[in-house]
Order: structure tokens, then C-alpha cells, then sequence
């Protein structure tokens, strides 16, 4: 996190008044919303739960910053929550970043550590003028990862490299970083989801680059359950074995290469706006309320 976004908190947190509660909410908004609460009432036991101002502002700061942009510093009702990568429903109903994809889930979504998640960029780069192949870069420490590159090591469309420590204790980096503009060269970008989600989904999509990858299993605020394949990305099988197909497919037929990627951008524009975000999760904030009963 850059020093502007910790000064930027912390000037907020002492001197602005609190967003707007009271927003009109769209029918795709509303849709949203039902999906990040998916229960219709629940009980929590007084011991799990604590104040929401009692959550201390530096404590991972990815996630508190985001918090304390939904509630104020002096609000004091009770819930459960959850910091952190979040990849099994919660023992209880609770206020966190991500959750598995199923039909209902304790894990109650909240726009969390929106620096890494939603730091989107502008590509000034045509889609039409990229690599024909694809790239990915990223720490394989995760069995699916290391599957992935053992499965593609022999792509015929592939750049595709590990960039975990080499001696993890030495820190020891590996040498095949490769830079977000570096890898916006690529017309197909693999997103690989990790302890939860892939944190470089939204940035792809956002892009003039397409995303590939399978279909996912984890979600967050960017409601990833509604992806659709094929539509807002290249969906590749669990176990890799396509990627070469699918990306000689596409490249076969640009027009419609070029519409996954108008229709990947379009899913994204919401999420441009983070006090928007913030606003909604307010509103999920107060139904996880109104909905919780300490016993």
C-alpha cells in the first residue's frame, strides 16, 4: 500500500463525515446485494460477537481501512467478522472479504481490501495490436498453481512462470517477475485463483486483454458467481488441458474475441467507483443487522 492511500485514511478517518447512507439503488445494484447476503435470518453467539468500532484502524490495513470507510469510528453495534483470505464458510453468519461459491454461505461480502482487489489501470494498448499468446505470472506456492504450470509447460501459446521466492526462508525473489504492463502485452492474460480468488481478475477484464482461466469457485464483491464463460472470459477446463484450443478458437475469431472483451469491461464499470461501493456496503451492513440475533 503507497503512503498517499495510508495518508488518504487517515485524514478521512479523522475529519470527513460519514458517505451518504441514503442512495437510490439500482435493479442491477439490488441484484448484487442479494447475492453478497444470502441468508434470511440467522442467530450468533454473544461471545463471537464484537463492537464494530472496536476493530483497531491499523489492524491489516488493507482490510480495516475498507471498514472504517463503511462504518463510522463511532458506531457500536456487535457482529462477527473475518479478516483475511477466506476460502471456507464461516462457522457463523459474518462480515468478510470472500467466501466459496455455493447456494448459501455464512459469509456475508463486504467491499474488503479494495487496494489490492480493485486497483484497476488504463491499457493503452488495442487488443487487436497484443501478442497472440497468453502470459501469466504468479507465486505457484498452491497445489492448482503448480498443477497449471506442470500442465502447460509445453504450450504452444504459453509464457507462463513462477514467481515465488526461490528459497522462501532467504527471500531469495525469482527472476521471472514480469510487470502488469509487461504481461498487457499478452491478448490472453490466465487468471489463477489463489488462497481465495484471483486477485488479478478484475484488472484483466478492466483491460484491452481477455482473461482465461476456469471457472471460478471463490468470490468476493466483484460477485465472480455471475461470471459468465465465454461471455466476460476465455473459460478454460479445471484441469488445463484446453488452453492451447481455446486460445487458437479465439484467435480464429477475433470479432468475437473482441466482444468478450467489450463485454468483460462493461461488467466492470460499476466497480470503478469505490464510494459507491462503499455506500452498498453500508446497506449490507445494516440488512447483516437487522437480520443478526446474539444468543
Amino acid at each position: 500500500m503507497h503512503l498517499r492511500q495510508h495518508l488518504d485514511f487517515w485524514r478521512k478517518y479523522f475529519f470527513s463525515q460519514p458517505v451518504q447512507r441514503s442512495i437510490k439503488i439500482t435493479c442491477n445494484e439490488e441484484s448484487r446485494l442479494q447475492n453478497y447476503l444470502r441468508l434470511e435470518s440467522f442467530e450468533v453467539p454473544q461471545d463471537k460477537l464484537v463492537s464494530v468500532n472496536s476493530i483497531p484502524p491499523h489492524k491489516k490495513t488493507y482490510y480495516s481501512y475498507d471498514w472504517y470507510r463503511i462504518f463510522s469510528s463511532s458506531d457500536t453495534r456487535q457482529c462477527f467478522y473475518a479478516f483475511g483470505d477466506i476460502s471456507t464458510n464461516l462457522d457463523y453468519p459474518g462480515l468478510t472479504k470472500s467466501r466459496p461459491i455455493s447456494p448459501t454461505s455464512n459469509n456475508v461480502l463486504l467491499p474488503l481490501e479494495t487496494a489490492r482487489h480493485f486497483d484497476f489501470i488504463t491499457d493503452n494498448l488495442t487488443l487487436k495490436s497484443k501478442f497472440n499468446a497468453a502470459i501469466w505470472r504468479g507465486a505457484a506456492y498452491q497445489a492448482h498453481r503448480k498443477e497449471f504450470l506442470t500442465a502447460t509447460a509445453n504450450s504452444k501459446f504459453g509464457n507462463f512462470s513462477d514467481t515465488s521466492d526461490i528459497t522462501k526462508n532467504g527471500g531469495r525473489k525469482s527472476t521471472n517477475f514480469l510487470s502488469v504492463r509487461d504481461q498487457l502485452k499478452y491478448k490472453f492474460i490466465v487468471s489463477l485463483e489463489g488462497n481465495d480468488v484471483a486477485s488479478n481478475l478484475k484488472w484483466i477484464m478492466a483491460s484491452n486483454s481477455v482473461a482465461v482461466m476456469p471457472k471460478p469457485k471463490m468470490e468476493t464483491w466483484f460477485s465472480e458467481r455471475t461470471l459468465v464463460a465465454n461471455q466476460h472470459y476465455v473459460e478454460i477446463s479445471d484441469d488445463y488441458s484446453d488452453i492451447d484450443e481455446k486460445i487458437e478458437y479465439f484467435l480464429g475469431h477475433p470479432n468475437e474475441l473482441k466482444e468478450i472483451n467489450a463485454e468483460a469491461k462493461k461488467y466492470c464499470q460499476p466497480f470503478f467507483n469505490l464510494e459507491r461501493q462503499y455506500q452498498l456496503g453500508m446497506v449490507i451492513a445494516d440488512r447483516y443487522f437487522d437480520l443478526v440475533k446474539p444468543y
